[in-house]
């Protein structure tokens, strides 16, 4: 029974499913893109300052609670491979490992970046840091490191769970493995890179 609201009077109408069966040819035609490493490190930091600046906005949905850990990149890579294919995953490790490595040149005291500001410091003033001021700026950063650490893995968790726990979690884990899973075929598909068409044709599942 279909429920519809025709001239501003409800109407009821019944409706019987059919089932409606496509034939092809047994071929499909599909197009195979290989973008350079620049243009993948170019998008992956695009990515990488919308997603950062949606953090500190306040009129953005993206909150830290979105961000992801190792449960979360395991399930996110195993997402992509199963909706997409094996190339999409190698995408997925392609966005992390850029994101790592630019993640760990902020300059952070426990990351490298923060190894490299200390050593322009130490240039600039002709002197090391007195240990008394640098290790307890470390020891702070790195507790603030694992209490991320825990609080991402925590969510991550959750959205496992079953919905029933945590709808809201549930709904923003599934928008943000179809975003990571859309990226990575938009790195397949930038425009400013000619697509190749395959010179074999792959069968159809039936």
């Amino acid at each position: 029974m279909l429920h519809i609201l025709r001239n501003g009077k409800p109407l009821d109408l019944e409706v019987t499913p059919r089932y409606d069966r496509n034939y092809d040819a047994g071929l499909s035609l599909f197009f195979v893109n290989h973008p350079n490493p620049w243009d993948q490190f170019l998008s992956v930091v695009s990515m990488s300052y919308k997603s950062l600046r949606g953090v500190f906005s306040r009129d953005s949905t993206i909150k830290a609670r979105h961000f992801s850990g190792p449960i979360g990149i395991v399930r996110l890579m195993g997402t992509a491979v199963y909706r997409g294919s094996v190339m999409q995953g190698l995408y997925i490790v392609v966005i992390i490992t850029f994101s790592l490595g630019m993640l760990n040149l902020f300059p952070i005291p426990v990351l490298d970046g923060g190894h490299i500001l200390l050593a322009f410091v130490q240039m600039i003033l002709g002197r090391p840091l007195p240990a008394r001021l640098v290790q307890p700026v470390t020891y702070a950063f790195v507790i603030l490191l694992i209490s991320f650490m825990v609080f991402v893995s925590y969510y991550d968790v959750l959205r496992i769970l079953p919905a029933r726990f945590h709808p809201d979690v549930l709904l923003n884990s599934k928008n943000g493995e179809d975003h990571a899973a859309g990226a990575a075929s938009d790195l397949q598909d930038k425009k400013n890179n000619p697509t190749t068409p395959s010179p074999t044709a792959e069968p159809a599942s039936p």
